[in-house]
C-alpha cells in the first residue's frame, strides 16, 4: 500500500511491468484507472503551461520589439513634421499641426514600414493581446500618410473590437477617428464621435488632452469660439507636452483677443513670452501684447508707439522690423491718423524681409486705404502686388481674388456716382463761378499731365546716368548668348508661353490683374468709398468727357438732365450693391450701399426692393435693424410682393404655382433687354433672386438668371460675364434648357480668350467683320416681328378636311369644342366614325419628307417674342449643329403658328417633338391651354391657310397618335 500511495502521489518512477504484481488482487482495476487519470491530468497541466508560455512570449515580443519600435518611428515622424512646419504666428494657428504634402511625401515609406509591422502582429502574433494596438498603430500610420478615410476605418475597427483588457484604447481611438473625419470634412459625424469619446472618458478620471483639443478644433470648424476657448483651457491643464501647451496658450491668446477678452488674452500671451518658446513665437506674443494696449491698460497712442519703437531698437528684432512698422501703422490707423499709418506701412515695405505674408498684408492694407480714398489707380497697383504674393492659404484669399476680379466694375460705378455728383455740384454754382471752376479743373488737369510727362522723361534719363557702364554692359552681353535677352530661341519660347497663358498684353503696369479669377466669396470689412463734398469739383472722371466743351454740356442744368443724372447714380448704387451682395458676399457693405441710396433718394421706384434687401441682410447678420426696415416696408407698401412674402411664409410656393405671373415678369425683362435697358433687366432678375432665395428649382429662375448674364455681358467685362456664367452653371446644373448654353459659352471663352480679353464689354454690338460670340441674340420687340402671310386668297373652309377624308375613306364628324378665355374656339376632343385607322397615315405623315414642328397659338395678338427666344435657346443647346430655324406664320388674324425645321424624316421630327414637349411649359410664356404642338410636312403646312384647315389638320393628326 505504501508503494501504491507513492505512485498516486507521483513519487515513484517504477515502470508498468514492475507494477503488474500489484494488480493481482480484486482491487487491481481501480488502481489502474487511478493511474491513468493521474497521467491525463498531468498532461493537461503541461499543455496549459506551454500555451501560457507561448502567449507570454508573443506578448513580450509584440510589446517590447515590434510595437515599441513602430511607435518610436511614428513619434519621430510626427515630431519631425511638427518641427519642420513653419507656423504663421500672424494668422490664427491651427489646434494641431496636421500632415502636409511635404511631410506625407517624406514619411510615406516609413509609414508603409510601420503598417507592415502592424500586419505582422495581426498575422503572426494571433495569440497576442496587442492585436488592437496593431490596428491602432496602422490607423495612425494611415493618418500620417494623409489617408484619412482609411485611418477612420481602422480606428472604427479598434473601437468596435475593443476588449476588456484594452479599454484604455477606446477614448484615444474615438478622438483620432474624430480628427480623421474632420480632415475629410465630415463635421457632423465627427461631432457624434467626440460625444462618444467623452462618454468613454467617463470610465477614466477625466478626458485626455487629445479629446479636449479635438473638441476645440471642431468648435473652431463650426465657428464656436467660446466653446473652443473652454476646451483648449482644459486641454492645457491635462497635457504634459510643454511645446503643445505653449502652442495652445498662443492660440487661446488669439481667440480671446478676437472675442474681446483682452485681459485674459494678455495673460496667455504673457505665458508664452516668459517661457522657453521659440523666439519668433515669443516675439509675436509680445507684439500682440503691445498692440492690445489700445484696448486695455495704457490705451494712449503715444504709449503704444513708444513701446513699439523701443522694440525697433532691439538688435534681436532686426528680422522682424517689417512687422513692427506694420503694427505701428495699424496703431495710427486705429486712431484715424491715416497719413502716419501710410508712412509706416511704406517703411514696412522698405525693410528687407522674406516674410511674404507680412508684405502681402501690408500691400493689401494700402490697397484698401487708397480704394476707400477713391484713389483707384494707386489702389489697383497695390491690389496687383498683393495678388502676386498670396496663395490659397492666405486669410480671406477668395475675398481678395473676388475684389480684384470685380475691381473694374466697382471702380466704373463708383466713378459714375462721383462724376455725377461733381456735375450736380457744378450745376448749383452761379454761371460765372461754374465756368471759372471748370477752367481751373482743366488747368490743373493739364499741369498734372505735364508733370507726369516730365517725370517719365526724368526716369528715362536716370537709366543712362552712367553711359560708360551701360555701353560696356551692352557690349559684353551682346556676345554672351547665355544672357536671356541675347538668346533669340529663349525669347521666342518665352513669348509663346506668355501668350499661351496670358494672351496679347500691352506693356503696362497692372497687366496681370485683368485675368484674375474669383471664387465669389467676400468678407465683412469692406468700406464703400464715396466722394467727399470738397472733392466733387476736382476733375472729370468720365472717359467720354474729354474736352472743356463736353464738360460744360454734361452739367445737368435742366430738370430733365438732373433726373437723368440721378437715374445714373441710382443705377450705379444698385449695381454696386449687386456686386457686393452676389459676387463679394459682403452683407455689411451691401447694407451700407442700400442705406446710402435710401438716404439720398427716399422715394425711388425700387424702394420696396431695397427695403426688402435690407430686411433680409440684417436678418442674416442678426442685427435688430431688420425690424425697422420690415415695419417700414409693411407700412408704406402693404400690397407689394415683398410685404406678402414677409407676411405669408407660403407665399413663394403659391407664387411659384402661378407660373403665368412669373412668365409675365420674364416678358417684361425680355422687352427691357430688347430696349437695351440692361440695368433694369439685372434689377428685375435680382428681385426674383431675392424673392425666391435658394428656391432655384423654378425653371423661370434659371431663364431669368441667364437673361441677367447676357445683360451683364452687354455692360461689363469678359471677366464679369464669365463669372456670372459660372455662377449660374453652379446654381442650375440640372436645368436642361440653360445648362447646355452655359457650357457652350464657357467653352467658347476658353477657346477664344486671347481674342476676347481686350474687349471692354463682353458682348458687343454685332458689326460686319467682327468675331461674333457664341450666343449674341438679337431680341426683337413685339409687334416688330415679320409674319409669313399667304400671298393667294385662302381656299374655302373644310376643303382640307374633305380631301383628307376622301383620300383615306374615313368619315370625319363634327368635333366638340369649348371657348377659351379670349373667346376663341379651341379643340378639346373629337369623335370619329366607326372605321378606325390604327396605323400611321403614310400620306399624311410619310417616313421621308420635309417636316416642321409647329406650335399653334390660338391668339393672334399675344407676344411670342420671349417664347421664340426660348425655342432658340433649346435649339442652340440641343441642336447646335443642325441649323434649325424658327419662324412665324399668322392665320386669319386668329392664330399664330411657330414652325421649326427643317427635318427630313418623320423619325427626326418625332424625336424633336419628344424632346421639346417636356420643355414647352418653360419655353412658352403663355398658358398651356392656349397652344398645341404637332408635326407636319411642308406640303400640308403650305395648305393650312385658315382657321378651319388648322382645326381639321389637328383632328386628323390626333388620329395618328
Amino acid at each position: 500500500m505504501y508503494r501504491q500511495q507513492k505512485l498516486i502521489n507521483g513519487q515513484s518512477n517504477t515502470n508498468w511491468f514492475m507494477l503488474k504484481p500489484l494488480f493481482k488482487d480484486s482491487s487491481g482495476f481501480s488502481f489502474l484507472f487511478l493511474f491513468f487519470f493521474t497521467v491525463l491530468i498531468s498532461s493537461c497541466f503541461t499543455k496549459k503551461e506551454k500555451a501560457e508560455k507561448t502567449n507570454f512570449g508573443q506578448n513580450i515580443t509584440t510589446k517590447f520589439n515590434i510595437l515599441y519600435n513602430a511607435n518610436k518611428l511614428l513619434d519621430e515622424a510626427e515630431e519631425t513634421r511638427i518641427n519642420s512646419t513653419k507656423p504663421n504666428f500672424q494668422h490664427a494657428l491651427p489646434v494641431f499641426i496636421e500632415p502636409n504634402e511635404a511631410s506625407i511625401a517624406s514619411n510615406t515609406k516609413l509609414m508603409d514600414s510601420i503598417i507592415q509591422k502592424s500586419i505582422t502582429i495581426i498575422n503572426d502574433k494571433s495569440e497576442s493581446k496587442y492585436i488592437n494596438n496593431a490596428y491602432f498603430l496602422m490607423a495612425k500610420a494611415n493618418y500620417e500618410k494623409g489617408n484619412y478615410y482609411n485611418a477612420a476605418e481602422f480606428f472604427s475597427y479598434v473601437i468596435n473590437t475593443i476588449t476588456v483588457t484594452n479599454q484604455k484604447l477606446l477614448e484615444p481611438a474615438l478622438a483620432w477617428k474624430a480628427r480623421s473625419l474632420m480632415q475629410i470634412g465630415y463635421l457632423d459625424q465627427a461631432s457624434k464621435v467626440l460625444d462618444s469619446a467623452f462618454i468613454a472618458a467617463g470610465n477614466n478620471k477625466h478626458p485626455s488632452a487629445i479629446t479636449y483639443a479635438s473638441q476645440a478644433r471642431y468648435y473652431l470648424e463650426v465657428n464656436k469660439k467660446d466653446g473652443a476657448i473652454q476646451m483648449l483651457d482644459l486641454a492645457i491643464n491635462t497635457s504634459s507636452n510643454k511645446k503643445e501647451k505653449l502652442r495652445w496658450h498662443y492660440i487661446l491668446g488669439q481667440l480671446l483677443y478676437d472675442t474681446g477678452d483682452y485681459l485674459m488674452a494678455n495673460k496667455h500671451f504673457d505665458k508664452v513670452v516668459k517661457s522657453n518658446a521659440s523666439y519668433e513665437m515669443a516675439f509675436n506674443a509680445e507684439l500682440n501684447q503691445v498692440f492690445m494696449q489700445k484696448d486695455y491698460g495704457d490705451s494712449s497712442l503715444v504709449g503704444t508707439v513708444s513701446r513699439l519703437k523701443r522694440m525697433l531698437k532691439d538688435d534681436k528684432n532686426k528680422g522682424f522690423t517689417d512687422q513692427i512698422y506694420y503694427i505701428i501703422g495699424e496703431s495710427y490707423l486705429n486712431h484715424n491718423q491715416e497719413d502716419e499709418a501710410i508712412k509706416n506701412y511704406k517703411l514696412s515695405l522698405r525693410e528687407p524681409s522674406n516674410n511674404n505674408f507680412q508684405r502681402a498684408s501690408t500691400y493689401l492694407k494700402m490697397a484698401d486705404i487708397y480704394f476707400d480714398k477713391a484713389t483707384y489707380d494707386t489702389s489697383k497697383h497695390y491690389y496687383d502686388s498683393t495678388a502676386t504674393l498670396i496663395d490659397a492659404s492666405f486669410p480671406q484669399y477668395t475675398i481678395i481674388q473676388a475684389k480684384i476680379a470685380n475691381l473694374d466694375d466697382l471702380v466704373k460705378h463708383l466713378n459714375i456716382i462721383t462724376e455725377q455728383d461733381q456735375l450736380q455740384y457744378l450745376a448749383k454754382l452761379p454761371e460765372k463761378e461754374r465756368l471759372e471752376t471748370i477752367d481751373s479743373i482743366f488747368e490743373r488737369k493739364e499741369k498734372v499731365a505735364i508733370s507726369l510727362k516730365k517725370e517719365k522723361e526724368n526716369n528715362k534719363q536716370k537709366e543712362v546716368t552712367n553711359p560708360e557702364y551701360a555701353t560696356n554692359f551692352s557690349n559684353k552681353q551682346s556676345t554672351d548668348k547665355r544672357f536671356y535677352f541675347n538668346n533669340p530661341n529663349a525669347i521666342s519660347n518665352g513669348l509663346t508661353e506668355f501668350k499661351r497663358r496670358w494672351g496679347n498684353r500691352s506693356l503696362e503696369d497692372n497687366w496681370r490683374i485683368r485675368n484674375k479669377q474669383a471664387s465669389l466669396a467676400a468678407g465683412n470689412n469692406t468700406k464703400i468709398p464715396l466722394a467727399n463734398s470738397e472733392d466733387k469739383a476736382n476733375q472729370p472722371d468720365s472717359a467720354a468727357i474729354v474736352t472743356k466743351e463736353d464738360f460744360v454740356k454734361a452739367v445737368p442744368l435742366t430738370e430733365i438732365a438732373l433726373r437723368e443724372s440721378n437715374n445714373k447714380i441710382i443705377a450705379s448704387y444698385l449695381k454696386l450693391a449687386e456686386i457686393y451682395r452676389d459676387n463679394l458676399k459682403d452683407k455689411e457693405a451691401t447694407a451700407k450701399i442700400y442705406t446710402s441710396l435710401l438716404e439720398r433718394f427716399p422715394s425711388i421706384e425700387e424702394k420696396d426692393f431695397v427695403l426688402y434687401n435690407l430686411y433680409r441682410l440684417y436678418t442674416e447678420l442678426g442685427d435688430q435693424r431688420k425690424n425697422m426696415y420690415k415695419n417700414q416696408l409693411l407700412t408704406t407698401s402693404p400690397e407689394s410682393i415683398y410685404s406678402k412674402i414677409i407676411n405669408d411664409p407660403n407665399y413663394l410656393s403659391k407664387l411659384g404655382e402661378e407660373s403665368q405671373t412669373l412668365n409675365n415678369i420674364y416678358i417684361d425683362a425680355y422687352n427691357m433687354y430688347a430696349d437695351k435697358d440692361y440695368e433694369q433687366v439685372i434689377a428685375i432678375a435680382d428681385s426674383l433672386n431675392i424673392v425666391f432665395g435658394k428656391d432655384n428649382h423654378l425653371d423661370i429662375a434659371a431663364q431669368m438668371a441667364y437673361l441677367k448674364a447676357l445683360a451683364i455681358g452687354r455692360t461689363s467685362s469678359l471677366q464679369s460675364f464669365e463669372q456670372e456664367l459660372k455662377k449660374i452653371q453652379s446654381d442650375y446644373a440640372d436645368n436642361k434648357l440653360i445648362s447646355p448654353l452655359l457650357t457652350q459659352h464657357l467653352s467658347y471663352i476658353d477657346s477664344n480668350r486671347v481674342s476676347l480679353q481686350d474687349r471692354k464689354i463682353a458682348i458687343m454690338d454685332i458689326e460686319d467683320g467682327r468675331e461674333q460670340f457664341v450666343d449674341e441674340p438679337v431680341l426683337t420687340k413685339w409687334p416688330e416681328l415679320t409674319f409669313n402671310r399667304a400671298e393667294t386668297p385662302p381656299p374655302p373652309r373644310r376643303s382640307l378636311a374633305g380631301n383628307l377624308s376622301n383620300q383615306q375613306n374615313i368619315q370625319v364628324t363634327p368635333f366638340n369644342s369649348t371657348v377659351n378665355l379670349q373667346g376663341k374656339v379651341k379643340i378639346a376632343s373629337y369623335k370619329q366614325g366607326q372605321q378606325i385607322n390604327s396605323f400611321r397615315d403614310l400620306e399624311l405623315l410619310p417616313d421621308s419628307a420635309i417636316y416642321y414642328f409647329v406650335i399653334n397659338v390660338d391668339n393672334a395678338k399675344v407676344n411670342l417674342s420671349p417664347s421664340r427666344y426660348g425655342i432658340g435657346q433649346f435649339n442652340r443647346g440641343q441642336y447646335l449643329d443642325k441649323n434649325l430655324t424658327h419662324q412665324l406664320k399668322k392665320v386669319d388674324d386668329e392664330l399664330q403658328l411657330i414652325y421649326i425645321g427643317k427635318f427630313f424624316s418623320y423619325e427626326d421630327a418625332k424625336i424633336y417633338l419628344d424632346r421639346i414637349t417636356p420643355q414647352l411649359k418653360t419655353i412658352m410664356k403663355i398658358p398651356a391651354e392656349n397652344y398645341q404642338p404637332f408635326i407636319i410636312t411642308e406640303k400640308y403646312l403650305e395648305e393650312i391657310t385658315d382657321f378651319d384647315k388648322v382645326s381639321d389638320y389637328l383632328i386628323k393628326y390626333k388620329e395618328q397618335l
